[in-house]
């Protein structure tokens, strides 16, 4: 007679305990390798934004306005067709305001406007726009370095004196006009911020604000940020704020410079050589960059 074996219980439940601890020591691996590649995608959709940046200065001899002037199109839209989304800027009326285009699908997802360690695409708005209720689009990670926050923290980023290198336009007789250039970035490019992700609440995604949709010039906060002394980087996921830089790769924040090399920013960086890389043209000295 052949007696058949088995395990007991007791060995079924080392095995299972075996098995737990192995998965509790290799998922903070798995999770510390998928942050590292989605950081790396987060650092090549700013690259590629810095490249239609330079391409948009190489074809108009200055940079892209923040926005072309309130409630029109921001540097999101007018970076499009360098960025190969030519086809969905066409779609885009320059001469209209966001709410009047008849055309333009707003929830046109651009994939490289959204960091992954934060959101994948689709990604639509929430809340309602300031005008219209219904014209809720697109959504976006990164927000240009528009001021330090050396005037009045809630307009220094809204006004034509502010001193980043991408600023608010004017809009004249339909025409609009940038107010930088390269030339302008007196403290050399490779020392002066372009773009950077932006702070959003944990656990607000679409519903604060500042976390409307990208295509419309109208809430500054959406495509343009201060930073500088009171205004330094995010640390806590959970703080309330529309008008800093913050990222959701742990400890640091990622940015593109007018050179167009992308850097990770540590969020302990010293406000005040935070706002030395937001201005464009003091002539201060930048002690530590990290």
């Amino acid at each position: 007679m052949v007696r058949r074996t088995a395990f007991t219980l007791i060995e079924l439940l080392v095995v299972i305990a075996i098995i737990a601890i192995l998965i509790g020591l290799l998922l903070p691996a798995v999770q510390k390798v998928r942050e590292s590649a989605n950081r790396l995608k987060c650092s090549n959709n700013l690259k590629q934004i810095g490249l239609g940046i330079h391409n948009f200065h190489d074809t108009y001899g200055v940079l892209p306005p923040s926005r072309i002037a309130d409630q029109y199109a921001t540097w999101s839209v007018m970076i499009l067709p360098f960025i190969e989304q030519d086809n969905l800027f066409r779609q885009w009326d320059i001469t209209l305001k966001y709410y009047n285009q008849p055309t333009f699908d707003v929830t046109a997802q651009v994939p490289i406007y959204l960091c992954p360690s934060r959101r994948r695409p689709p990604q639509i708005g929430q809340l309602n726009e300031d005008v219209a209720a219904g014209k809720k689009g697109s959504l976006g990670d990164y927000a240009a370095a528009s001021s330090d926050n050396t005037n009045d923290p809630v307009t220094a980023y809204d006004m034509t004196t502010a001193t980043g290198s991408i600023i608010t336009g004017l809009r004249v007789n339909g025409q609009w006009t940038s107010l930088t250039t390269f030339a302008s970035v007196t403290d050399g490019l490779s020392n002066t911020l372009f773009i950077g992700e932006k702070h959003i609440q944990r656990g607000l995604i679409g519903q604060v604000k500042g976390d409307r949709t990208i295509w419309n010039g109208d809430s500054i906060d959406v495509f343009a940020r201060v930073a500088g002394p009171g205004k330094g980087l995010v640390g806590n996921l959970d703080t309330a704020t529309n008008q800093r830089f913050g990222s959701y790769h742990p400890g640091i924040c990622q940015f593109v410079f007018c050179d167009g090399s992308v850097r990770p920013i540590r969020v302990t960086i010293d406000p005040a050589n935070l706002r030395r890389l937001a201005v464009r043209n003091d002539g201060e000295v930048i002690t530590d960059s990290n």
